[in-house]
């Protein structure tokens, strides 16, 4: 029987998703455990993360509702870090979390180009200087 080759993944991507729009956005929220986890996973596998962003709404269709993607935007977890204007207590929760300017996201249309280029590789030289918050 034929086995499927192995592979080794070339980067991580973490889905973060909401009703808001990045170019509607005044910043960018990112619970702080999450920046730290998302931080311990490239440390630990040596293998670079984009953050993608999907803006997702509901409709509602009596008698239910169903959700919608509206689009979608990534970045990378160095140019978030690089955009990071505070850390912040929530309003109304017990965690904190970083505040970025949203002009560092693309639009998911250039993600091809992070392909074309192999960028992730570029990234890949950058793991260790990384740090947590």
């Amino acid at each position: 029987a034929d086995t499927l080759p192995a592979y080794r993944p070339i980067f991580h991507i973490e889905l973060k998703t909401g009703p808001g729009s990045i170019d509607e956005m005044k910043e960018f929220q990112l619970d702080v455990n999450d920046s730290n986890d998302i931080i311990g996973a490239v440390k630990k596998t040596r293998i670079p993360a984009y953050v993608f962003h999907a803006q997702v709404v509901h409709v509602y269709a009596a008698p239910t509702r169903y959700s919608a993607p509206r689009g979608i935007w990534y970045t990378d977890i160095w140019t978030l870090k690089s955009r990071q204007k505070a850390t912040r207590q929530r309003r109304g929760e017990d965690k904190k979390a970083g505040y970025y300017r949203t002009d560092a996201f693309r639009p998911i249309g250039e993600f091809v180009g992070e392909l074309e280029t192999r960028r992730y590789e570029q990234l890949a030289a950058q793991i260790d200087v990384l740090e947590l918050d």
